[in-house]
């Protein structure tokens, strides 16, 4: 299921952070050898900070992804629900065992949750502009 959802991820993962290392001016390199600086203290003082709104994207990302894996859980395992994600165990204890009570209050925890990290996505994609 990793390498499945891994497939899903990284594309994307990968085309933020090329994007934003491109989007880095060259006069930013060229200050720190002129002050000294060795390649460690390039990526330190230089690359690592214009890269954080990226990173930060990237892994609000990856939690919001993480959050909704279950397609590729039943696809994969079949009905056997061997693995227990969220969405899994609210699909199992909702339909299997019929306890929609407890089945809906999974499903407004991974609302909300998805929610608050949708908003941090969005603050951090509007913050990158």
């Amino acid at each position: 299921i990793s390498i499945v959802v891994s497939w899903r991820i990284i594309p994307f993962s990968s085309l933020v952070i090329l994007a934003n290392l491109q989007n880095i001016p060259e006069s930013y390199y060229d200050t720190v050898k002129v002050f000294g600086g060795n390649k460690f203290q390039e990526f330190y003082y230089v690359t690592l900070p214009m890269l954080l709104p990226s990173i930060g994207v990237v892994l609000i990302n990856l939690t919001t992804t993480a959050l909704s894996i279950f397609d590729e859980v039943i696809a994969i395992s079949g009905y056997q629900f061997e693995i227990q994600t969220l969405l899994v165990y609210n699909y199992s204890t909702t339909f299997n065992f019929l306890d929609f009570g407890y089945g809906s209050a999974i499903s407004y925890v991974v609302m909300i949750l998805s929610g608050i990290f949708g908003y941090f996505y969005v603050r951090n994609m509007a913050y990158e502009k």
